[in-house]
């Protein structure tokens, strides 16, 4: 897969997991800077899966 249709599949995939919180009463609360790093360095192999992973439970409170 060429780098570029990484990045696309792997920003799908995190707005698919913030969805999916929303769905569940969470709210995804990292900046949109920090979530794209996130997703940059999860597609550049800079940060592994437990990484983003932990990225993710840092960043998600229950709704108001």
């Amino acid at each position: 897969m060429r780098h570029a249709d990484n990045l696309v599949a792997l920003r799908h995939g995190l707005q698919n997991r913030v969805l999916f919180l929303e769905i569940n009463g969470l709210n995804f609360t990292a900046r949109e800077e920090d979530a794209t790093q996130a997703v940059l360095g999860l597609a550049a192999g800079t940060l592994d899966d437990p990484g983003f992973a932990a990225c993710l439970r840092a960043n998600v409170q229950a709704s108001a």
